[in-house]
C-alpha cells in the first residue's frame, strides 16, 4: 500500500514560550535567544550547551587531530572524529533537551602522549529557554536539530497521577501525551513534568472546553496536540478533528488494526473498513507525527509477531513521509488477552526493532488494565531494562536521525537491521525477531576499521566489509566500526 505524500512539504513553527507561538521574523530572534549556550571549564576544554548541542573547544600546542566521545549512559558510544591535524579545535554535536551527558576528549599529536579530559554536562531544562520546533521531511526538529522522541500517553479511561509522572521521568520520558484537562490533579501534573518533559493535550478535551482547555497550552512545556488514541477503531478520517492553525504540530498513533487484516466494527454499524489510498491518505492528513503500536504479547486479542513492528513502522515511514513514533508495551494487557508479565527481552526487543524500521521516537506504555485503571504497573526489571535501552537510544540517536544511512546486508530474514554513519565512524544496529538462536552474516560499505560489539567488551574480525555474529532469542547488538585514526 503506497499512499500520497500528506502534508509533507509543510514545516511547522512553534516556539514555546511563555506567551504565545512565534512566527517570521520573530521566530528567528527566538531562535537566537534559545542558542544562547551555557559554558563551563574543564581545565584546558571550553563545553557550551544549549537545549540541544553541545560545542567542544580547545587548543594545543602542536598540530593534533581530535575526537569526542559522548554518551547517557557511562558507555561514551557516540564517537566525533576530526582527522585535520590543526592547533584549534571545534566539535559541536546534538544533544537531547534536559539531558545529562558524560564525555572524553582526546587530542593526538603526531608525537608525543595524547591530552584527554573527561567529565559531563547537562543540557537546559524543557520550558526553560525558547524552542522552535519544526515538523519536515520527516524529522521532527528543534531548533534544527531531530530530537529523540521518548513518549508516554495518557487515556482517556483515568486520570494520572504525580506519582505515575515521576515514575515515567525515571524512565527517560521526555514527551506526555493525552490531556491532563480536568484531573482533580492537574497543577500536580503539570508541576511535575515542568523542566523535564514536553506534552500535548488532547484536540478533542480542547474542543469540549471551547479551545481554551483552562490555559494549559499557555505553559512553557506545551509542545502540541494529539488526535484521539487508535483514532481507525472509532473515527472515520473526515469526523476527527483538525488541528488548530497555531503552528503547533500534532500527534496521532495507530492501533494494531491498522494494515494488519483485522476488521474491526468500526462504528457500531456493522461495516469494515477500507483500506485504500484515499483512507489512508486522510488519516495522515489530520496529524504531523505518527505512531504505531503492534504489541506481539497481547495473547489472543492481538494478531501480530516483533516482525509486523518493523513493517508496520517501515510502511508508515515511507508512505506517510513524516516522522514516526514506535509504540511498545510494557505492561500486562487485559487479563482476558493475556495475564503474564513482560520480560526485558520482550520489551527492549519491541524498541529496538522500531527504531531499526527508522522510527524517530519511542513510545512507552506503562499503564494497564489488568484489574482496573492503573497508571503505572512496570515491574521493576522491566523498569531498569527500559531505562537503559532508552539511554543508548539517545546515545546514538544523533547518527540515527542524521539521515546519513548507511546500508547494511544481512543474511538470515530473522534479524532486522540498521546502520548509520556519524561524525566519521559506522554504526550498525541488529535485532533477532525471533525466540529461537540465530548465526546470521552482515555486511556494508565500512569495509575496515575495528569492529566493536557495544556493551559487551568484545570485538569481531572486520573482513572487506562483512562480519558474523550470534543472536540469542529477541537480542539486540550494537556494533561500532573506528577507522585508523590519524596523527
Amino acid at each position: 500500500m503506497v499512499a500520497p505524500n500528506v502534508r509533507a512539504g509543510r514545516v511547522l513553527a512553534i516556539t514555546v514560550v511563555l506567551f504565545v507561538a512565534v512566527f517570521g521574523g520573530a521566530a528567528s530572534q527566538a531562535r537566537t535567544r534559545a542558542s544562547t549556550p551555557t559554558c563551563t571549564r574543564f581545565g584546558g576544554l571550553g563545553v557550551c550547551t544549549t537545549l540541544n548541542t553541545a560545542t567542544f573547544t580547545f587548543t594545543t600546542k602542536t598540530k593534533s587531530t581530535a575526537s569526542v566521545s559522548t554518551s547517557v549512559d557511562a558507555s561514551l558510544g557516540l564517537v566525533v572524529l576530526d582527522q585535520r591535524a590543526k592547533t584549534v579545535h571545534k566539535i559541536t554535536i546534538p544533544v537531547a533537551p534536559a539531558t545529562k551527558y558524560n564525555f572524553k576528549v582526546t587530542a593526538t599529536p603526531a608525537k608525543g602522549k595524547p591530552a584527554t579530559w573527561k567529565g559531563s554536562f547537562s543540557t537546559a531544562a524543557i520550558g526553560s529557554v525558547p524552542a522552535t520546533v519544526t515538523s519536515t521531511n520527516g524529522r521532527l526538529l528543534v531548533n534544527g536539530v531531530p530530537w529523540p522522541i521518548v513518549a508516554t500517553e495518557f487515556l482517556s479511561d483515568g486520570c494520572y497521577s504525580p506519582s505515575a509522572v515521576a515514575a515515567d521521568l525515571a524512565l527517560r520520558v521526555n514527551l506526555f501525551m493525552g490531556s491532563v484537562w480536568g484531573c482533580p490533579q492537574q497543577s500536580d501534573l503539570l508541576a511535575g513534568m515542568s523542566g523535564k518533559a514536553w506534552f500535548t493535550d488532547s484536540l478533542a478535551s480542547d474542543a469540549a472546553d471551547g479551545g481554551n482547555n483552562a490555559g494549559i497550552d499557555q505553559q512553557t512545556n506545551f509542545l502540541g496536540w494529539n488526535q484521539p488514541e487508535s483514532p481507525e477503531y472509532s473515527f472515520r478520517p473526515q469526523d476527527l478533528p483538525s488541528p488548530p492553525a497555531d503552528g503547533k504540530p500534532s500527534f496521532m498513533d495507530f492501533s494494531t488494526a491498522f494494515w494488519n487484516g483485522e476488521t474491526p466494527d468500526w462504528y457500531g454499524d456493522g461495516q469494515p473498513p477500507v483500506w485504500d489510498n484515499a483512507t489512508v491518505a486522510a488519516y495522515f492528513s489530520k496529524s504531523d507525527v505518527l505512531g504505531l503500536y503492534k504489541n506481539p504479547y497481547g495473547g489472543t486479542c492481538w494478531k501480530t509477531s516483533p516482525a509486523d513492528i518493523y513493517n508496520g513502522i517501515s510502511s508508515l515511514v515511507a508512505d506517510s513521509h513524516k516522522p514516526a513514533i514506535v509504540w511498545i508495551q510494557l505492561t500486562p494487557v487485559q487479563p482476558s488477552c493475556h495475564a503474564g508479565n513482560l520480560t526485558p527481552l520482550q520489551v527492549v526487543n519491541q524498541m529496538w526493532t522500531g527504531i531499526e524500521a527508522k522510527a524517530q521516537g519511542v513510545g512507552l506504555l506503562t499503564l494497564s488494565q489488568r484489574t482496573a485503571f492503573t497508571p503505572y504497573d512496570v515491574s521493576s526489571n522491566v523498569a531498569v531494562a527500559v531505562s537503559n535501552a532508552v539511554a543508548q537510544w539517545e546515545t546514538y540517536s544523533p547518527c540515527l536521525l542524521s539521515g546519513a544511512n548507511l546500508p547494511v546486508k544481512v543474511s538470515s530474514s530473522a534479524i532486522t537491521v540498521r546502520g548509520c554513519r556519524y561524525g566519521g565512524v559506522s554504526y550498525v544496529f541488529a535485532t533477532n525477531s525471533t525466540v529461537s538462536p540465530v548465526n546470521a552474516s552482515l555486511s556494508s560499505s565500512a569495509r575496515t576499521g575495528v569492529l566493536q560489539v557495544m556493551g559487551e567488551g568484545r570485538s569481531l574480525k572486520l573482513g572487506s566489509g562483512s562480519f558474523s555474529d550470534s543472536f540469542g532469542p529477541l537480542a539486540t547488538h550494537i556494533y561500532r566500526v573506528m577507522p585508523a585514526l590519524k596523527k
